[in-house]
């Protein structure tokens, strides 16, 4: 009787997990970011015009696009690459059924 009970709860639990995780939409979102390397002063406010800037998929890693700098200030432990301050942004639209629920980024 006990394994029988067991079975039951453990089979309505994986059937309430199915139930949540059907309300769930998960989007990848790797595709079409705009690319800046500099440290562009206004970049982080949503009316900001980035059509110039340069067009890429993630992931993606600006520094080694660079030339090797022997006196580069990561030294080797940064693969003798330059640093500095890059910007990447993302346009999405959500619908507005979306206005009042909460949006998780996790990977």
């Amino acid at each position: 009787m006990k394994k029988l009970f067991l079975l039951i709860v453990f089979t309505q639990s994986i059937i309430l997990c199915l139930a949540i995780s059907d309300n769930r939409q998960r989007l990848l979102m790797d595709f079409n970011w705009s690319f800046s390397q500099a440290d562009t002063v206004g970049a982080d406010k949503t009316d900001f015009n980035d059509s110039k800037w340069r067009k890429l998929n993630l992931p993606h890693d600006w520094s080694i696009e660079n030339e090797f700098a022997e006196k580069a200030a990561t030294g080797g432990g940064g693969g003798y690459l330059p640093t500095g301050i890059g910007w990447y942004r993302k346009h999405f639209a959500l619908p507005k059924s979306a206005a009042a629920k909460k949006c998780v980024d996790r990977v």
